[in-house]
């Protein structure tokens, strides 16, 4: 089980792909398993791991609730990297007391994480529109409506290569994308599934195709950075 994230895990012309969902069905190869990946309202699909209605869920971040019923890998699956994007030709050098000067559009639902969240919960900046997709944000910062806008890496990079936009990109300082807040994902397995061993197995595929840098080739494919 998975949810719809582009370019993580989507359905395209009725075919699943996805950076994420790539990377498990090798991870899943490597150690001789198949599996059929359903995409489902996230809610959903907590609840039918939860209830031993499926075996595995990915994309999951860790926490003490979902403990109780899943047994996480050892292994990290992904990195959420939450960047700020702006127009190219208004990006200044960046400190994180220029967030109080620009007007913000962020996602619906999320959490953002350290300093970033702390001044969204503060209201420490010019304005703030909430949104469903990054696509919105997108259309909103083109249209000048914001000054930029925050997103996961590359779902935001994917949109942007997709809606063919050039002249928005990550806000770096020292020529690096800088990272306000990363959320680490895992594969799960439900304690009512007979597979309770297998995030073992998985953990030493994992180690081996991130020797492999086999996630990273994944990424360049689906985002071309």
């Amino acid at each position: 089980m998975t949810l719809d994230n582009p370019p993580l895990t989507y359905s395209e012309e009725g075919k699943r792909k996805g950076i994420l969902y790539d990377y498990v069905k090798k991870i899943l190869s490597d150690l001789n398993l198949s599996a059929q990946i359903k995409i489902k309202p996230w809610k959903r699909a907590l609840s039918e791991v939860e209830h031993g209605q499926a075996d595995i869920i990915y994309n999951a971040a860790k926490n003490p609730k979902r403990e109780k019923y899943l047994i996480y890998t050892q292994e990290v699956l992904y990195n959420e990297e939450y960047v700020l994007f702006m127009k190219v030709n208004t990006q200044k050098s960046y400190s994180s007391s220029m967030l109080s000067t620009l007007k913000l559009a962020t996602q619906l639902g999320y959490h953002y994480g350290g300093e970033l969240q702390s001044y969204l919960d503060r209201k420490h900046f010019a304005g703030r529109k909430e949104v469903k997709n990054i696509a919105t944000m997108i259309n909103l910062l083109n249209k000048g409506r914001v000054d930029a806008f925050i997103a996961d890496k590359h779902p935001a990079l994917f949109y942007l290569s997709k809606m063919k936009i050039n002249d928005i990109e990550m806000v770096a300082e020292a020529n690096l994308p800088l990272k306000y807040f990363q959320s680490p994902t895992y594969l799960a397995v439900s304690k009512k599934s007979k597979l309770v061993d297998l995030p073992q197995k998985i953990d030493q595929a994992l180690k081996k195709l991130k020797n492999d840098n086999y996630l990273n080739k994944i990424i360049h494919q689906y985002t071309g950075r």
